[in-house]
């Protein structure tokens, strides 16, 4: 906002959710942020020995959702997914019709050579 007032631009801070009555001639702004944080692991709460309920441990998944969280490019993507692109479907059709046209050109085989030597 201290940006706006150097510009000499009226600005009003709103509520989180409402936008409020804009008039003509009116901007709204809406900034959001989305953080996604690890969770701290390993999580010792519960005792890992004499489990007789059979229930997961503290622990249970703490290293999957730490890395995921760390990994994710927009943590809002965890809330929501993006929407899709238009598809390439040029690359699938062209398979289809070697597929159907009988044009499909079969992997070749392999051939490697080991040799095993002895130490004696």
């Amino acid at each position: 906002m201290a940006l706006l007032a150097e510009q000499r631009i009226e600005s009003t801070s709103l509520a989180r959710g409402s936008v409020g009555d804009l008039g003509p001639g009116s901007v709204a702004v809406i900034i959001g942020r989305y953080v996604a944080t690890p969770p701290n692991c390993p999580d010792w709460r519960k005792p890992a020995n004499q489990n007789f309920q059979n229930s997961p441990s503290s622990n249970f998944g703490c290293a999957t959702a730490a890395n995921l969280a760390l990994m994710v490019e927009d943590p809002a993507d965890l809330l929501r997914g993006r929407r899709l692109g238009p598809g390439d479907a040029a690359g699938l059709i062209h398979g289809i019709r070697r597929y159907r046209g009988n044009l499909v050109i079969p992997p070749t085989a392999q051939v490697t050579q080991t040799s095993v030597e002895s130490a004696e």
